[in-house]
């Protein structure tokens, strides 16, 4: 009764929000649940004919879920799906809150939920997964994981508890090695797969991972890229990663980036664009983000010393200046260095020095404030 009073409430919300082109306006209404009503939150409640799919790692949870997504709706299957990137328990309860009808009365097929890796542990005691998917794991923000070692320990129990959650692992990764090993779950390893690269409209190589992961999974349930090969062509990346935007006559290339080895890995494919001379790079320090930025300084200095040497630079975000002293830091000169932390000025200063193209890398909740800029659209859904 209770759970169908906030449904009503945050639809309600939802088409206020979306009137005013605010988002979805589900946070608050959720945040409000989970303070008064937490203890009676299970969704284990609501069946999904066949499956319940987790899919985690510190990189390309966004990019696999989608293309799993995608490729089961192709198949005939009906999907429920964050498509909007929220991982956390108040953004899933969001999402339920708003196809609550749907839900309840069992129309959907499969539940494919991009997971937070912090967040694994906690969303598995509302839901009775079926399969996890885990991607990779490096270091992230350490203000939000801690160390490393902690989440891999917590992951590992949760499954040694659930033997009967089938597992798809990247077989190259050493902790999702560490996290399976001496298991009895059933298990499917992925790889990088420069084959499967060549099929899509793909050109970053760290990606061939994630359509070899999507490609194992779909296996898992009876399905090979022959029964989706049109799918596989046609794959595009999520939104904000490696997304072209086209405004007032600038060519904006958005690459979203979140850690050092998101970061690095965007370095590596950018460096084989050597026509681009101008680079944005936009941090924030965001609850979403992470407090912590220290990251930043993991990031390989040779790559940047490679691809952005004797280059245009542009710095914005709430920590702008720290990005610019710390991609400045192993170079010997640069043709420009502006810094303005406002990413609305930012952006109208490119436009008014008719910069042609220029590369963006931002991490999360900046790719959302320059697409909104760009585009009206902080999301893809809105």
């Amino acid at each position: 009764m209770i759970f169908t009073l906030f449904a009503s409430i945050a639809k309600i919300t939802s088409k206020l929000f979306r009137a005013f082109n605010f988002g979805h306006g589900t946070t608050f209404i959720s945040n409000v649940y989970l303070k008064l009503f937490i203890k009676n939150l299970n969704f284990n409640s609501y069946k999904f004919k066949k499956g319940v799919i987790f899919i985690t790692g510190t990189n390309g949870k966004s990019s696999v879920s989608k293309l799993v997504s995608d490729i089961f709706s192709f198949l005939g299957y009906k999907v429920l799906h964050n498509k909007t990137g929220g991982n956390i328990l108040r953004s899933i309860l969001g999402m339920f809150l708003l196809e609550f009808n749907r839900v309840r009365n069992n129309e959907y097929d499969f539940l494919i939920l991009e997971v937070d890796e912090g967040s694994v542990v906690t969303l598995s005691k509302y839901f009775k997964i079926d399969v996890l998917v885990l991607l990779n794991f490096s270091k992230d923000q350490l203000d939000r994981y801690f160390e490393i070692d902690n989440l891999i320990y917590d992951i590992k129990d949760l499954l040694k508890r659930n033997p009967l959650i089938n597992i798809v692992y990247n077989s190259e990764d050493a902790n999702c090695c560490e996290i399976v090993s001496n298991l009895e779950n059933i298990k499917l390893t992925f790889k990088k797969n420069l084959d499967l690269l060549n099929i899509s409209n793909i050109k970053e190589d760290y990606m061939s991972y994630n359509l070899d992961a999507s490609v194992k999974l779909l296996a898992g349930f009876g399905y090979y890229p022959k029964d989706f090969l049109s799918v596989l062509r046609s794959v595009k990346n999520p939104y904000g990663r490696g997304e072209e935007i086209n405004y007032q006559g600038v060519k904006f290339n958005l690459h979203l980036v979140k850690n050092p080895n998101s970061f690095n890995n965007n370095l590596i494919e950018l460096k084989k664009q050597s026509k681009v001379t101008n680079y944005l790079f936009i941090l924030n320090d965001n609850e979403a983000d992470g407090r912590d930025i220290s990251w930043i300084y993991d990031i390989e200095p040779y790559l940047i010393y490679d691809l952005l040497d004797k280059k245009s630079l542009f710095f914005s975000g709430k920590r702008s200046f720290e990005m610019a002293y710390r991609v400045t830091l192993p170079l010997d000169q640069t043709l420009k260095t502006i810094v303005k932390p406002n990413i609305k000025e930012m952006v109208n200063y490119i436009i008014k020095n008719k910069v042609a193209e220029i590369n963006i890398l931002c991490n999360y909740t900046s790719m959302l404030q320059v697409r909104k800029v760009l585009t009206g659209k902080s999301i893809l859904w809105n």
